[in-house]
């Protein structure tokens, strides 16, 4: 919390506080190796062991756990350091779907085409497991959320639903072409302020999986950056976050908003 302090000597404010969660926090980055060794037919069916053990309640319970402790811990730390006009309102993120649904999956000629033009090496039923766990996800934070005992007493707190914010712009998603920084397709080129209009229609929201060789320290750092948003899905979340602010200033009442290509409901 050494930031806080600093935030503190400042004189200014906080009115905000927002929280996610990471894959690490119940190894997704290991759900997504083994579906990879999948698709290239090793470790068969350790994907869908390994998606449904992440989520196991025992995971889910000690996450559930270690985020109601860090919300009081914020709690303390905010009221020692006088940092709030009031009681500042927390917000949960959810987790974006990077993957697409099989129903609307790009299909490639051949299963290497699938890993080197598209960037997605999963088999059919892995885009399923893989959303399905998406999906228990949300639904537990979105449930805990709703529970009284989860926030620090006094305080208000929201859920941002994310599941839906990458709809149509997901990894392998048939209507979309891989973005690649400052790669240009069509004339648009990527990774520039004013490319985000063109890129709405156009690019994935999320980074591809890297095949690059991950004993390589260049390999690794792209592998890890692997399944997460990129530019474009970074301004996306910014839009949620700001509209969801917004409404969560005309009102102080529990509600879940659902973000949809950074607009909400």
């Amino acid at each position: 919390m050494g930031q806080l302090e600093g935030v503190a000597s400042t004189g200014k404010k906080i009115r905000y506080v927002v929280l996610s969660i990471g894959g690490n926090d119940l190894n997704l980055s290991d759900v997504i190796k083994f579906c990879v060794a999948e698709y290239w037919l090793i470790h068969v069916g350790e994907c869908e062991k390994r998606a449904s053990d992440s989520v196991k309640q025992e995971n889910l319970n000690a996450l559930k756990s270690n985020l109601k402790s860090l919300l009081r811990k914020i709690d303390a730390d905010l009221k020692f350091y006088e940092l709030t006009p009031g009681f500042a309102k927390f917000i949960i993120q959810g987790y974006p779907r990077p993957f697409v649904t099989t129903a609307l999956l790009g299909r490639a000629d051949g299963r290497v085409q699938r890993i080197h033009k598209q960037g997605c090496p999963f088999t059919d039923l892995n885009f399923s497991e893989l959303d399905a766990l998406n999906l228990r996800i949300n639904e537990s934070l979105e449930g805990w959320t709703k529970e009284s005992d989860f926030w620090p007493a006094g305080r208000k707190g929201i859920f941002m639903n994310l599941r839906f914010a990458f709809d149509s712009h997901e990894v392998c998603n048939k209507h979309t072409v891989i973005s690649k920084g400052t790669a240009t397709y069509d004339g648009v080129t990527t990774g520039e302020p004013n490319s985000f209009a063109k890129a709405q229609s156009r690019y994935e929201w999320v980074r591809y999986i890297n095949h690059a060789n991950a004993t390589s320290e260049e390999g690794n750092s792209l592998m890890q950056e692997s399944a997460h948003p990129n530019y474009e899905g970074q301004l996306v979340l910014q839009k949620c976050l700001k509209n969801v602010i917004g409404k969560f200033e005309l009102s102080d009442a529990y509600k879940v908003y659902t973000c949809h290509h950074g607009d909400i409901t």
